[in-house]
């Protein structure tokens, strides 16, 4: 079940930075400041291509603003096959 909050645009790119904060604490903490800071640009790029990458499907798709019954479809499809792929090992 889905909350409102993952449907709105600020929701990936939000999440990605805390992400990239959370990456360069730990980065510190173990001693390397330099990784974090590179791991956080990497996340802040992630986060700033979820929220200005707003007309492709793609990113409208993994955002979650933008489902319609395709993606439900997709989504419902993925989670089948894997099902099954995890029943048979």
């Amino acid at each position: 079940m889905q909350t409102a909050v993952h449907k709105t645009k600020w929701f990936m790119p939000l999440f990605s930075l805390a992400l990239g904060v959370a990456m360069l604490v730990a980065f510190w903490i173990g001693g390397n400041p330099i990784d974090g800071l590179a791991a956080l640009a990497v996340m802040t790029a992630t986060g700033l291509v979820f929220l200005l990458g707003g007309r492709s499907e793609t990113v409208r798709g993994l955002r979650g603003d933008g489902r319609d019954e395709r993606f439900v479809w997709i989504d419902r499809t993925g989670r089948c096959s894997r099902a099954m792929s995890s029943s048979a090992l």
